[in-house]
């Protein structure tokens, strides 16, 4: 299907694909995630990340709103906390590949840390995504601020590397134009020391942050990581930016957008292209 035919109506690319981080809450009605995930579809997401995705009915509602509007939802289920972090996506998006993985061994209460990565090819850009989230352990900022080697450090740490040894994974061997990893990092992306600590995980990526305003009480906890290829270079204009969304009743976080703006050059060279047989 051609771009043009896959936009019907509209004579032009939306000026922006955005793929959203939606950290969410585990003991909040499943309706609630679900109005969350509608509320980013209006905005003009493609593809949201979700946190503690997994308890009581929230798989199963997730999966039946999503499908009623035109989604499609990404979760492991065996076992059942493996289905902590999910990716609901647009189904105009052609899924190349996804994996949910355990990361590490203490997300606390006794549960591991879990990650899912995807690969998304965006017929209507011609660009492939990785995107993913992952939940890492909390009350770790103390101690890695005073670089007191706790236990608790200690699983926190294995658990970032293991989700970066996946990312790199997943990158060699997928290839994408556009890469997009977030997390639920429990640190605080207002302080350098934090900031630092995440880029050094993926070299060559940017750490996008704001200099103002939280995504968990005043702390910047839930953020992109981002790199893009030359290609994704010549499609899109930049620098890419992340906003923090308005608050939403079905998280105590609040959730991030990454936007992915189009030059205009090239919606019009898209928006033109010719069906081809």
């Amino acid at each position: 299907m051609s771009v043009t035919a896959a936009r019907a109506g509209t004579g032009l690319l939306p000026a922006a694909r955005e793929l959203h981080l939606l950290p969410s809450r585990w003991d909040r009605p499943g309706r609630w995630l679900l109005s969350a995930v509608v509320r980013s579809k209006r905005m003009g997401a493609v593809s949201c990340a979700i946190t503690e995705a997994a308890d009581g009915n929230r798989p199963h509602t997730l999966v039946r709103g999503c499908r009623l509007m035109g989604w499609g939802v990404l979760q492991d289920r065996s076992p059942w906390w493996m289905g902590e972090c999910a990716i609901a996506y647009d189904l105009e998006l052609d899924v190349a590949w996804w994996k949910a993985m355990e990361v590490g061994p203490d997300l606390g209460p006794g549960l591991p840390s879990v990650a899912i990565l995807a690969v998304f090819d965006d017929p209507a850009t011609g660009l492939r995504y990785l995107t993913g989230t992952s939940h890492l352990p909390s009350a770790v900022e103390g101690d890695m601020a005073r670089k007191r080697h706790t236990q608790r450090v200690g699983a926190y740490q294995r658990a970032a590397l293991n989700y970066r040894r996946e990312v790199r994974k997943a990158r060699r061997k997928h290839r994408p134009d556009v890469s997009a990893v977030g997390a639920d990092w429990n640190l605080n992306g207002l302080h350098l020391w934090a900031r630092v600590y995440i880029r050094s995980l993926l070299p060559g990526h940017r750490l996008l942050w704001s200099r103002k305003g939280g995504t968990h009480g005043p702390r910047q906890i839930d953020l992109f990581l981002v790199w893009l290829s030359k290609k994704a270079r010549r499609v899109l204009r930049r620098p890419v930016r992340s906003r923090i969304l308005p608050k939403h009743r079905h998280s105590d976080h609040r959730g991030v957008a990454l936007q992915l703006r189009l030059r205009r050059r090239r919606r019009r060279i898209l928006t033109t292209t010719k069906e081809k047989p």
